[in-house]
């Protein structure tokens, strides 16, 4: 603990002094060996998030591959280290101690934000592929990310109901469930993103869980065009069938963690789910060379087809990897992460912007029962989120 203190002070000074572009990296610049670069994934591998944890551990493995058939990071090939955030009491420290030089850093909000300190006080460049918080994009200068911030997200939930949809009531459930820090964010923001472009907000309804029954009651009293359910896939699936039983007819939206086949095990045989929308982190018909090869390939491999966590991992990995070649500071680095521009990846389109920002392809879908024997996902609607307001044309 002690040696942590000391990083972190020192790092503090750095930051405080405005110097922190010469800190340097765990890379040597005079190492003349070949051995492997080793960057390190921290997954869960077991417990509740565990099918999410293994599914970023092949996105991971898919991009290291694919970049070894390449140059590798300054001439010498990559190796990835798995360590299981589940099992680990100081997955970074795992992680320094098994040589590692670079992060891809957790699954959801409270895993990622345990990390970060721990990783700037490591020197360890940390790309965040999944955990969508807006305070974790300027905790330290060795963060950076591929996806988008509640904040934009929200913003895009906002738009499509307003632009798109051309709703002026919406209502908002809140989950006030102890750990539910994503789904209390994401409530708040698209509030106040409806909110900004003119629209009103009926009522912002909280609720406990699956103690929701008296929340739903109050929200349809309001009488709203369109209800926002920010919970997890099975619960939200839950509201989703309560709020049809019960006659409501408007669109019910969602953010990203709908996009989860427990949402669609839970809708499975329900002929009533009417006007779903969310927004995700990718498309399964995204039409580029990139997407669809990944696609192919990844399918060949795993005999299924990815989804969010393995393709917006993949992006992370591979974007780490580039940008690791000729940095030995982080400042170097920070240089060459802003060279992606208009970035090709197999989620998205990535535009690195200052401080922490990016524009990014956002994609809003459908949860749908059509005349398969199951309900699916499909894709509505992509865009880049710098073309928020006009993306009406960018139909899929």
């Amino acid at each position: 603990m002690k040696h942590v203190l000391l990083s972190l002070i020192a790092l503090a000074a750095f930051l405080f002094a405005g110097c922190h572009t010469g800190l340097p990296l765990r890379i040597n610049p005079e190492a003349k060996t070949r051995a492997a670069v080793r960057l390190a994934i921290i997954a869960p591998l077991d417990g509740v998030n565990g099918v999410y944890g293994k599914q970023m551990v092949r996105g991971a493995e898919m991009a290291i591959d694919d970049f070894n058939r390449g140059r590798g990071i300054n001439g010498r090939p990559v190796e990835l280290l798995v360590i299981d955030s589940t099992k680990s009491n100081d997955p970074v420290r795992d992680a320094v101690n098994q040589g590692a030089v670079a992060l891809i850093a957790g699954y959801n909000t409270s895993e990622v934000s345990s990390l970060l300190d721990d990783a700037g006080a490591a020197r360890l460049p940390t790309v965040i592929p999944l955990s969508t918080a807006d305070d974790q994009m300027g905790a330290n200068p060795f963060i950076f990310r591929n996806v988008y911030t509640d904040t934009q997200q929200a913003e895009a939930i906002a738009g499509f109901l307003w632009y798109w949809r051309q709703l002026l009531r919406i209502s908002v459930m809140t989950d006030m469930e102890p750990g539910a820090e994503y789904e209390r964010n994401t409530a708040r923001a698209v509030a106040e993103a409806f909110r900004d472009l003119g629209g009103n907000v009926i009522d912002s309804v909280e609720y406990h869980g699956d103690d929701y029954v008296n929340a739903i009651k109050k929200v349809l009293s309001g009488n709203p065009q369109a209800i926002l359910v920010p919970s997890p896939g099975r619960r939200s699936a839950k509201i989703i069938k309560d709020l049809r039983n019960r006659g409501y007819n408007g669109i019910i939206c969602g953010p990203d963690s709908w996009d989860d086949n427990d949402l669609l095990d839970e809708l499975d045989k329900f002929d009533k789910t009417g006007d779903c929308v969310f927004v995700s982190f990718f498309s399964e018909s995204n039409p580029i060379y990139e997407a669809k090869k990944f696609r192919a390939d990844f399918l060949a491999k795993y005999n299924y087809e990815p989804g969010a966590c393995e393709t917006q991992t993949f992006d992370a990995a591979k974007m780490l990897a580039i940008a690791l070649n000729g940095a030995y500071t982080i400042g170097d680095f920070e240089e060459n992460w802003q060279r992606f521009i208009n970035y090709f990846g197999v989620a998205a389109i990535y535009t690195m912007l200052p401080h922490g920002n990016i524009d990014r392809t956002m994609y809003v879908k459908t949860a749908v029962i059509d005349k398969g024997p199951y309900p699916t996902f499909k894709s509505i609607r992509r865009f880049q989120y710098s073309k928020l307001a006009t993306y009406r044309n960018d139909e899929e």
